[in-house]
């Protein structure tokens, strides 16, 4: 998911607007080159990248449902304030690249009650 918001810090003239993305880990860190440690931009290393990945997996093996988020201050030069961004189209006008890894959160997503009923009805009609 991609969403485009005005910036509210102090940077705002320069990086009038921020597009923020949440999605799958591996999706969302094959896109970021830095990383947000500390309250600063870092370029992303090798190391934070497997640390990430190793988290990630951590917690998908004990059934948690992992997301990623990252973000980009895009530039006044390119998007001034009033851009009209078109997200949706064959070939939008703003790409999500280079982005800033901000983190992940994670979440138990047990099966609903009417999972198990449901496979055994489908195993007993033979699919």
């Amino acid at each position: 998911m991609i969403t485009i918001i005005e910036n509210q810090a102090e940077n705002s003239s320069e990086f009038p607007y921020v597009m923020m993305l949440k999605g799958a880990p591996e999706k969302i860190i094959a896109m970021c080159d830095k990383t947000f440690k500390n309250g600063q931009v870092y370029d992303m290393s090798k190391d934070d990248r497997q640390a990430i990945e190793d988290i990630n997996e951590i917690l998908a093996k004990r059934g948690e449902r992992v997301l990623a988020f990252a973000q980009l201050e895009l530039p006044a030069s390119k998007f001034p304030l009033g851009f009209k961004f078109d997200l949706d189209s064959e070939e939008p006008n703003v790409v999500p690249e280079y982005l800033v890894y901000i983190g992940m959160f994670a979440l138990i997503d047990p099966p609903r009650m009417s999972v198990k009923p449901a496979i055994e009805l489908c195993h007993r009609a033979g699919i």
